[in-house]
């Protein structure tokens, strides 16, 4: 920016310098900064410097993704997790509402009754938990008796190992698989023989929600449940 210096006085000619300006007669004054855009602020409206600073840096929207999974254990909750929806739970079995489960605790309290509808995972709610990278997913604490997994997620590390071992297995032994031409072929070949290897194939079903059969959940404060593993009919 250009900065001047003006001289006070009789002298004639704009001073130089921080202190007294000389002029260019005889007799400079103390000599004033002045800034050319201290004018041009003055004179813009505070909207329009706001518009001209959000216009400069335009924002990039990210899409968010939602998904809804079961719960497939207490133990995937935090701790805060479970104390919010315990609370909640407790509070609206107190103001009335009737338990999802037969064997009720001794008690009867309605702390404990959450408690072992959350262990027998039938206590009605949702918990939201956000994700830094834009995602958002709704735990379903409430798990039917009977669904078709929406996504491998639907599945604890443990059983994904499990039905991923015995499909690997079934495929090794000659069982066809449930992928399609296109789906095989983009699988990479197992080293000069130009097999793919039954582990990528049993996951890549597993991924595309092909994998044929289901899987028994065994709950001990409730029972078992079945889980569908493939979405095609």
């Amino acid at each position: 920016m250009q900065r001047q210096m003006l001289g006070k006085g009789p002298g004639k000619g704009p001073g130089k310098g921080p202190g007294k300006g000389k002029g260019g007669g005889q007799g400079g004054g103390q000599g004033e900064v002045h800034d050319e855009d201290d004018d041009y602020f003055q004179d813009v409206p505070a909207e329009e410097l706001l518009k001209e600073a959000v216009s400069a840096e335009p924002r990039v929207s990210y899409p968010i993704t939602v998904s809804h999974l079961y719960l497939t254990s207490p133990g995937e909750l935090t701790k805060y997790e479970r104390a919010r929806i315990l609370g909640q739970r407790a509070t609206d079995l107190s103001n009335g509402q009737p338990p999802t489960i037969k064997d009720l605790p001794r008690s009867r309290e309605a702390n404990d009754v959450a408690r072992a509808e959350l262990l027998a995972l039938r206590l009605p709610k949702v918990i939201e938990r956000r994700i830094p990278n834009r995602s958002i997913i709704y735990l379903h604490a409430m798990v039917p008796d009977e669904f078709t997994i929406s996504s491998p997620d639907d599945l604890s590390d443990s059983e994904r190992f499990a039905i991923l071992r015995e499909r690997t297995l079934a495929l090794a032994n000659g069982a066809p698989t449930t992928l399609l031409p296109s789906q095989l072929n983009s699988l990479p070949r197992r080293g000069a023989t130009a097999l793919r290897n039954p582990v990528d194939i049993a996951t890549a079903e597993l991924n595309s929600l092909q994998l044929p059969g289901t899987y028994i959940r065994h709950v001990p404060t409730r029972g078992d449940i079945k889980i569908h593993l493939s979405k095609i009919l």
